[in-house]
C-alpha cells in the first residue's frame, strides 16, 4: 500500500522526440524507433524512486492522420521495447485535439493540449503525485510551458545552443537523468 501522506515525484515525459525518434505523426507502431539511452536514462529514473508519466499531444488524430486505434497500437508497441527494461508508466495521457483538426469532433481548445498543463495536473491529481518534486521532460517549449504551468521544474532536450525556459538541458533521456540525480 502507497503512503499518500509523502510527496511523490514523478517524472513526466513527452513520448515523439523525447523517447522515440519523431518520424512525424507517428501512427504505425512498426515505425516506433526507441532513441539512443532512453530505456537506460528511464531506469535510472525509476531508481531513484520517480513515477513515469507519459504525456504527449497527439494531434494526428484529429488531423485524420491516424486514428485512436492507431495510437494505442503504438503505445503497445513502446510498453512492449520497454519492458524487457522493467520501464512502465504509471499512467499514460494524450490530447488529440486541435483548433485546426480536420475532424470536427476533436476541433477545439482543450486545456490537456500542451502548452496547457491539463495533462500534468490530471495526472498529479489522479496518483497523489507532487509536481513541485517532479521534473517535466521533453523536447520542445510546448512541453517546458506545461511543465512549468504545472509546476514541475523542466529539462529540454536540445542543443545546448537552442533558445528555451528550461530550467536544465539534456542531450537525451540518460543526461537528463544525471540532472535529475543533482537537482532532486
Amino acid at each position: 500500500m502507497t503512503d499518500r501522506s509523502k510527496p511523490r515525484p514523478a517524472v513526466f515525459l513527452d513520448r515523439d522526440g523525447t523517447i522515440n525518434v519523431d518520424p512525424g505523426y507517428l501512427g504505425d507502431p512498426a515505425k516506433l524507433k526507441l532513441l539512443p539511452n532512453a530505456v537506460e536514462g528511464m531506469c535510472r529514473m525509476r531508481d531513484m524512486g520517480f513515477e513515469l508519466v507519459l504525456v504527449t499531444n497527439q494531434s494526428g488524430i484529429g488531423r485524420g492522420y491516424f486514428t485512436e486505434s492507431d495510437f494505442h497500437l503504438v503505445q503497445s508497441r513502446l510498453r512492449e521495447l520497454l519492458e524487457p527494461a522493467g520501464v512502465t508508466f504509471l499512467d499514460e495521457f494524450f490530447c488529440p485535439f486541435h483548433i485546426e483538426a480536420k475532424l470536427p469532433e476533436y476541433r477545439y481548445v482543450s486545456e490537456d493540449r500542451k502548452p496547457e498543463p491539463g495533462m500534468l495536473l490530471k495526472a498529479a491529481s489522479r496518483h497523489g503525485l507532487a509536481t513541485e518534486f517532479s521534473f517535466m521532460i521533453g523536447n520542445s517549449e510546448t512541453d517546458v510551458e506545461a511543465g512549468q504551468g504545472a509546476g514541475c521544474r523542466t529539462i529540454r532536450l536540445c542543443v545546448p545552443e537552442t533558445e528555451t525556459k528550461a530550467d536544465f538541458i539534456a542531450a537525451d533521456l540518460l543526461e537528463a537523468a544525471q540532472i535529475i540525480k543533482v537537482h532532486r
